[in-house]
């Protein structure tokens, strides 16, 4: 059903904004192979590790990861070892701390340990904050609602799983919901 009410936000379909529709189409959907997903596919397939992301999400995060090169990013998911390594593999170069510290990118989860809203004032301008399980239960959307409210919160997008938000001061503020399941 879900499917249904987002079709017509899919592929980039209605976004005016040429940001929008470049990281939509040039990152969320890309079809292209990159250099590490065979050697990724592989980890995921032989990952011992409880799989409560689908592979799709998992190359997502290495996409994101990649078209940010952030120099550092601020990593609060506690027991995500395999999405790390995707993100990881996407930007070779970047420090990846767990103290709360201003970052360029910053990956979070929804849940009762994290409260994302403490952290997006660390978010450095141009950047990127990814929140994982926006899409869990009311409560997890009303977090992600009140998230939106922030002033760093310019440009976001909602795929339902996963939330995105970027810092970017120099564009009007606008609200994307995305058709990715």
């Amino acid at each position: 059903m879900r499917w249904v009410i987002r079709f017509r936000k899919r592929r980039g379909y209605g976004i005016h904004s040429p940001f929008a529709f470049n990281f939509v189409t040039g990152v969320i959907y890309k079809n292209g192979e990159y250099y590490a997903y065979e050697r990724l596919r592989q980890l995921y397939a032989v990952s011992t590790l409880p799989k409560k992301w689908r592979l799709k999400d998992c190359l997502l995060l290495f996409r994101l990861a990649n078209y940010a090169h952030p120099k550092k990013c601020l990593w609060l998911l506690p027991d995500e070892s395999l999405l790390r390594q995707f993100c990881e593999a996407g930007s070779l170069k970047t420090q990846f701390v767990v103290q709360p510290e201003p970052a360029e990118m910053i990956v979070c989860e929804l849940d009762n340990q994290v409260e994302p809203i403490r952290y997006v004032h660390l978010l450095k301008e141009g950047g990127m904050l990814i929140v994982l399980g926006i899409g869990r239960d009311k409560a997890h959307r009303k977090a992600w609602k009140a998230l939106l409210e922030e002033r760093e919160a310019q440009v976001t997008f909602d795929l339902h799983d996963f939330g995105i938000i970027f810092h970017r001061p120099e564009l009007t503020r606008q609200r994307y919901i995305i058709n990715y399941l």
